[in-house]
């Protein structure tokens, strides 16, 4: 469906904390890889989703409406990243917000191999000590 030979070369890709990392695909596709830390853990992006619900009632959109406005952005930013087009640091966050919209709502579901997250922790292998 997507072009994706561009997508490799563009830079800021991979993003890894102190924590790990969660990876965010969409149509197939890893679209954006945000880092895990100590402050920003995965209930910290997934928040991010579920307030975004709530405020988004309070100021007037209906259910439908916010399911159509993530579903749009998700397609935006996935092809803009598949064609080799820059994407804002904050745009990074409205997809991770966007795709937990859709998730929440259960329009798209986790286990479906071609959307959803992945969380990666860092992976800290013990040292065998010589003696």
């Amino acid at each position: 469906m997507y072009d994706t030979s561009k997508m490799n070369r563009v830079k800021g890709v991979k993003k890894h904390g102190s924590e790990g990392s969660i990876s965010l695909y969409y149509q197939g596709l890893m679209v954006s890889t945000l880092p895990l830390t100590k402050k920003k853990t995965f209930d910290y992006y997934r928040k991010i989703g579920e307030d975004s619900i709530i405020r988004h009632f309070k100021e007037g959109y209906n259910l439908k409406k916010q399911i159509a406005i993530s579903r749009t952005f998700c397609e935006v930013f996935t092809y803009r990243r598949a064609s080799g087009q820059k994407v804002a640091k904050n745009d990074h966050i409205m997809m991770c917000q966007a795709l937990f919209v859709l998730l929440k709502t259960k329009v798209i579901d986790n286990d479906d191999p071609n959307f959803g997250y992945l969380v990666m922790p860092n992976c800290r292998h013990k040292r065998k000590r010589s003696k």
